[in-house]
């Protein structure tokens, strides 16, 4: 038997499939139809930006509400975070900027902004963290409202705490809670920790799939490679170099093209923004 010859395909940006989720590209052969018998296929390297959103509209884990204590009731307000990567300190600056935008907040004596709910992380738990705090129903000496004017907040007649409303969507997953309203009391101060292990980042890993191909212990079966963020900064280059070549069995026929297509580690669709990259296929045949 004649050995076999190893062949690089390089795709890149110009491969782009136009299919509105940055996450297929196509090598076309340059000889147009290529007979394909006995050959396989494996990843040579992989460069690209890390460039995915952790939060999205597509991922159903963008909403949230506050419920704070005003007057004899409560004022509830529904969060829609825009779609990003965000962590959780990112997600408390949302909190405290949407308390200012609705005059949810005091101002202390030394005029620093006071807030009566934050998300923290826990390391030592490996969990987050939710603080609330008792709301007065009188301004402290020397303390002010965050706004005075039209639509000022309304201290609450009987001291109690805000609360994070959590719904029944993948919001769960990013901060560890489960769906409802925390805390359940709110009529004393409390720490709260997550009831599941959070999933700032609901995406770990990245698996390429091609068109061609037929892994037989993988399913779906077009999987060719796995690779992990681990470590690099959101937008910074992921340089992903296999120490050994995997070679997965090209499915025997005609092809004009070869397709590769990126998932998260469910199998979803990844969303990329970022569409430069450098993927070196191997072809051995």
């Amino acid at each position: 038997m004649s050995e076999k010859s190893l062949f690089p395909i390089i795709v890149n940006q110009s491969h782009l499939v136009n299919n509105g989720l940055n996450n297929q590209y196509a090598y076309k052969f340059p000889a147009g139809s290529i007979e394909l018998k006995d050959a396989s296929l494996a990843i040579g390297s992989v460069q690209m930006y890390y460039s995915w959103f952790s939060i999205t509209a597509a991922y159903g884990n963008n909403t949230f509400s506050l419920k704070v204590p005003a007057n004899a009731g409560t004022t509830t307000i529904a969060i829609t975070i825009p779609d990003g990567n965000y962590s959780i300190v990112d997600l408390n600056n949302l909190i405290q900027y949407t308390l200012i935008a609705n005059n949810l907040y005091l101002i202390d004596s030394n005029g620093n902004n006071v807030y009566y709910i934050e998300l923290i992380t826990s390391p030592t738990t490996y969990s987050v963290q939710l603080n609330t705090f008792l709301i007065p129903t009188v301004l402290p000496a020397g303390w002010s409202m965050g706004n005075a004017g039209t639509g000022a907040w309304v201290l609450p007649t009987i001291t109690r705490c805000p609360q994070l409303v959590v719904a029944a969507n993948a919001f769960r997953d990013i901060i560890g809670f489960a769906a409802g309203s925390w805390p359940a009391v709110d009529t004393a101060a409390s720490t709260t920790n997550s009831t599941s292990i959070p999933t700032v980042s609901p995406v770990s890993s990245i698996i390429i799939g091609s068109s061609i191909t037929n892994n037989r212990f993988s399913i779906p079966t077009s999987a060719i490679y796995a690779f992990t963020p681990s470590g690099v900064p959101f937008g910074g280059l992921i340089e992903s170099n296999p120490n050994e070549y995997s070679f997965c069995k090209v499915n025997d026929g005609n092809y004009t093209e070869i397709v590769i297509t990126f998932y998260d580690g469910d199998w979803q669709p990844l969303l990329i923004k970022d569409t430069q990259l450098l993927v070196n296929l191997l072809l051995k045949m």
